[in-house]
This record gives C-alpha cells, sequence and structure tokens, in this order.
C-alpha cells in the first residue's frame, strides 16, 4: 500500500498468516527432484548461498538494503524496507526457527500441514513428509539462520 502513498495500517485490518493457519511453513525453496538427482552440489550451494544471505541480513537489515538498492532499480527503500523487516520478524521469527534453524521444519508440524492441506484441496493421496521436504542440503545447525527477538 506503500507504494500507493496509502498507510494500510491505519487504514486497513490485517490477518496475520501465523494467526490463521500456525501448522503452515510459508516460503521455501522449491527444486524438481530430477534436478536434485542431476545436481546435488549445486543445490547445495544455493541453499548455503540463501542462509548465508539471511545471516548477513538479520546481522545488518540496512546493509542488506543497501546491497538491494543498488541491484534492482525499481527498489524503493520507504516500501521495501518494512517488507524486509515484517519478514525478518513475522515470517522468519517462529521460534521453531530458534531452535532448528531457518529453513528447517519440525517433523510433525510439517505432517499436519501436508494433512490440512490435503484435506483442503481435496488431493487424492497424502505425500510423505520426505516428498515435500529434506534436509540434506542444509548447512550444520551451528551456520544456519536464527530468528532474532526485535530488529
Amino acid at each position: 500500500m506503500r507504494s500507493i502513498d496509502i498507510d494500510g495500517r491505519e487504514k486497513l485490518d490485517f490477518l496475520e498468516f501465523q494467526d490463521l493457519v500456525p501448522e503452515f511453513y510459508g516460503n521455501a525453496l522449491m527444486m524438481s527432484p530430477e534436478f536434485i538427482a542431476k545436481h546435488p552440489d549445486a543445490v547445495k550451494r544455493l541453499v548455503a548461498a540463501v542462509n548465508r544471505g539471511i545471516v548477513e541480513t538479520l546481522k545488518d537489515p540496512e546493509t542488506a538494503l543497501d546491497a538491494v538498492a543498488k541491484m534492482a532499480p525499481k527498489f524503493r527503500r520507504e516500501v521495501d524496507a518494512p517488507r524486509l523487516m515484517g519478514t525478518l520478524q513475522v515470517e522468519m521469527a517462529h521460534p521453531e526457527g530458534a531452535i532448528h534453524g531457518i529453513g528447517d521444519v519440525d517433523d510433525k508440524r510439517i505432517e499436519r500441514s501436508i494433512s490440512l492441506m490435503v484435506e483442503a484441496c481435496r488431493l487424492p493421496r497424502t505425500p510423505k513428509a520426505e516428498e515435500i521436504f529434506t534436509r540434506a542440503f542444509l548447512p550444520p545447525l551451528e551456520e544456519r539462520a536464527k530468528p532474532v527477538a526485535k530488529l
């Protein structure tokens, strides 16, 4: 809304994803099984690079925003900075991330999430968690990004 000079927080009520469907996970890196089988090294390097980007962004969001501004001609700090901070403070700040690191999942929670999606979409079968998620390419736990309480 800020991109059209309306302060949505004053005019609109927001439904938070985490309040409505707390079992669901948000964004994810997705690759086809074929790509993973053919290019496991590339997958591992991409996951490591994304993790490093999150780690560095959590350390210094302003520098991260400066880097994006250099690369993205349509970047608008007044719009994109609040989006980034919201992502870091809400979507990426689930308490589970402090335990497993950002990018990993709780096995029981992902199973519940899959069940809800199967039911909601009336899917013909329930995929196993390992068909949906693998931690095989995650960096070691001590290297994974961890959420911070408030930036």
